[in-house]
C-alpha cells in the first residue's frame, strides 16, 4: 500500500515546489504594489499592468496551491489506525 501512496505524494510535491520555484525566480522582486507611475516592486522598478497582473495570478494560486497540497500530502501519508 505504501507503494501505492509514493508516487502521488512525489508527484503533488514537486508540482507545489516547482510552482513555488517558477514564481520566485520570474517574480525576485515581488510583491507589486501601485505607485505613482503605475505599478513598482520592492525595489522600485515600473511594471506594466500585464505584469502586475500575471504577479497578482501566481500569488493567488500559491495561496490556493499549498494548503490544498499540504492537505493532500497529509492525507496520502496518514498512517491506517491499528
Amino acid at each position: 500500500m505504501t507503494i501505492r501512496r509514493k508516487w502521488p505524494s512525489r508527484v503533488i510535491f514537486g508540482f507545489m515546489a516547482l510552482y513555488f520555484v517558477g514564481g520566485f525566480f520570474a517574480y525576485p522582486s515581488a510583491p507589486y504594489r501601485q505607485c505613482a507611475s503605475g505599478y513598482c516592486d520592492k525595489s522600485g522598478r515600473h511594471h506594466t499592468f500585464a505584469e502586475y497582473r500575471h504577479q497578482k495570478l501566481w500569488e493567488l494560486g500559491l495561496i490556493g496551491l499549498w494548503p490544498t497540497g499540504i492537505l493532500a500530502l497529509y492525507l496520502l501519508n496518514r498512517r491506517p489506525q491499528p
